[in-house]
């Protein structure tokens, strides 16, 4: 790439330097930025098994805010007080349009492997999401929330 110039006109810088190499720290800049961008990505922000009942919360060590472009919610089977490792299913919460409904009632639908329908009621904000008293009933008590990743 050949050197850039810039011209002065009575001691005073004129025009502006005209490709990424003039401008200082760009190179850096935009290296640290990718660098944390990747690094942020596919982090473990919580685990744990809840039904996610209406008195429990869930608050992943990050702010949905601070994702790259959100959540990933973890559910699985229950057994034997906790997280029984089959019937695992990946919720994506986008952070744009929680911004736009906070608080507000999300429906989350999953299966156990005998095919039933399980159905969880949660309401999200920039830095939970609590549950409903529905979660923990019949068919939905079978699954519960396991984990949460940035995406």
């Amino acid at each position: 790439m050949s050197d850039i110039v810039q011209l002065k006109e009575n001691g005073v810088l004129k025009y502006l330097k005209t490709h990424a190499k003039a401008v200082e720290n760009l190179d850096a800049t935009i290296q640290t930025a990718i660098r944390n961008a990747l690094l942020n990505r596919g982090t473990k922000l919580w685990s744990g098994a809840f039904w996610l009942s209406a008195d429990q919360t869930i608050t992943p060590t990050k702010p949905l805010s601070q994702c790259e472009n959100g959540w990933v919610i973890v559910t699985e089977v229950y057994r034997d007080s906790g997280a029984g490792g089959g019937d695992i299913d990946y919720h994506f919460i986008p952070k744009a349009p929680i911004a736009t409904h906070t608080g507000q009632n999300h429906k989350l639908m999953t299966f156990t492997s005998a095919g039933t329908p399980v159905y969880k009621q949660i309401y999200v904000t920039d830095t939970n999401f609590k549950g409903n008293a529905s979660n923990s009933t019949e068919d939905n008590g079978k699954i519960v929330f396991s984990e949460v990743w940035s995406w």
